[in-house]
């Protein structure tokens, strides 16, 4: 069982939530509709913000829209990556040019 964070709970976002909790990880979401945050509690995912919850993430799945969004996320202001352990593998989905992804 890992512990798997996700940012992002869009059709994309939620449908790999869904399918991590099935498989039996734990998982925490986050997004600013609270709706879809509040259903995958519902579906059973971990209850609470998922940023207090970074330290303890094995991996932090980024489901976000473009390299704007992804550079906000992982390192705008309490953004995730500063409050990752090292090691924590970190996914982006987003559609990004090559240079953003190779940083």
């Amino acid at each position: 069982m890992r512990n798997i964070g996700i940012i992002g709970l869009g059709s994309m976002g939620y449908g790999m939530a869904k399918s991590l909790l099935e498989a039996g990880h734990r998982v925490w979401g986050h997004d600013i509709n609270t709706d879809a945050v509040a259903q995958l509690v519902a579906d059973g995912a971990q209850n609470g913000t998922l940023a207090d919850h970074f330290a303890q993430l094995d991996c932090l799945v980024v489901v976000v829209l473009n390299a704007a969004q992804t550079e906000t996320v992982l390192f705008g202001e309490g953004g995730a990556a500063p409050q990752l352990r090292r090691g924590t593998a970190n996914i982006a989905c987003a559609t990004v040019p090559p240079e953003f992804a190779s940083q």
